[in-house]
């Protein structure tokens, strides 16, 4: 029988977290990112709780579109706040549900699916392309199966 995946410990144990308060620069999560070859930051305050997320699109959409400074730009005003989070519980299918449902291509992992949790670690819609050629696959032999 085949058991369910679940985000934790399938798909981020041992995950190392890139994070930043929220007073950093945009200049110093977009080095970092890089660094990092991740394409997200989480955003944290003093007392390490998530209050945000910084990633790739943010650098092209809010800094450089929006003709900020980024070495003069805060994460807090330019981060998603309060981020949809998802469950360390949940299964990649709910995890992408939520990401196809919102256009996200990150989602923080949390010990009780809110902002306000427990912090975790952090999905990517790439690391979910298996689940997804699975349920294309599937959607393919349904549709040959009805025709």
């Amino acid at each position: 029988m085949k058991t369910r995946r679940q985000i934790i410990p399938d798909v981020v144990s041992g995950q190392s977290l890139v994070k930043l308060n929220s007073r950093a620069k945009a200049r110093e999560a977009a080095v970092l990112m890089n660094d990092s070859q991740v394409s997200s930051v989480l955003v944290v305050d003093a007392n390490d709780n998530l209050c945000g997320i910084f990633t790739v699109r943010d650098v092209a959409r809010r800094i450089v579109g929006g003709g900020m400074d980024p070495d003069a730009t805060s994460l807090s005003k330019v981060m998603t706040k309060n981020p949809t989070c998802v469950a360390a519980n949940d299964t990649p299918q709910s995890a992408l549900a939520l990401m196809q449902d919102g256009g996200f291509r990150h989602l923080p992992v949390t010990d009780d699916g809110t902002s306000d949790g427990k912090l975790i670690g952090i999905v990517s819609r790439r690391i979910f392309y298996p689940e997804e050629e699975a349920l294309l696959e599937f959607e393919k032999r349904l549709w040959e199966h009805i025709r």
